[in-house]
């Protein structure tokens, strides 16, 4: 999947697109959330289901890449799909933040705690990532 799939899509989709499947996209709901690890994306993957990305909150995403920074695993095994992932979150983030007011927005009192747990993935693999999706962040907040 060399093109950015459309926001309507969910991370359901975008996974099936990869050619993506974990165990943990069989488990019920109450088996993820008895099992839930905070370093495991695959479970969020689970947790989201279908639901398109275009209807999270700008909260959501950060939840989503940090999820994805921390999870070594799927950075170790399939490299590929996590950096299309993380191109994808960045994506996902800059068109949910288009529309979204500064002044006025829970988010704006809540981004920097999110930005705070990125930088404790930050090293010679994530540090790209981490730069480009706080970029996005940064543009939004101060425009």
């Amino acid at each position: 999947m060399n093109k950015l799939p459309p926001l309507s899509f969910s991370l359901h989709d975008i996974c099936r697109n990869l050619n993506w499947h974990d165990g943990e996209f069989n488990k019920t709901s109450v088996a993820t959330f008895n099992s839930y690890r905070h370093d495991k994306f695959s479970q969020l993957v689970r947790i989201f289901n279908k639901s398109p990305l275009v209807e999270i909150a700008p909260d959501e995403c950060d939840l989503l890449i940090n999820t994805l920074l921390r999870d070594t695993d799927l950075f170790n095994c399939k490299p590929n799909i996590w950096k299309q992932m993380a191109e994808h979150l960045i994506n996902v983030q800059r068109e949910i933040l288009k529309g979204h007011p500064v002044n006025n927005s829970y988010y704006k009192n809540e981004y920097a705690r999110f930005m705070v747990d990125r930088e404790k993935s930050r090293d010679n693999n994530t540090a790209a990532i981490i730069s480009k999706y706080n970029e996005v962040i940064i543009n939004w907040r101060f425009k």
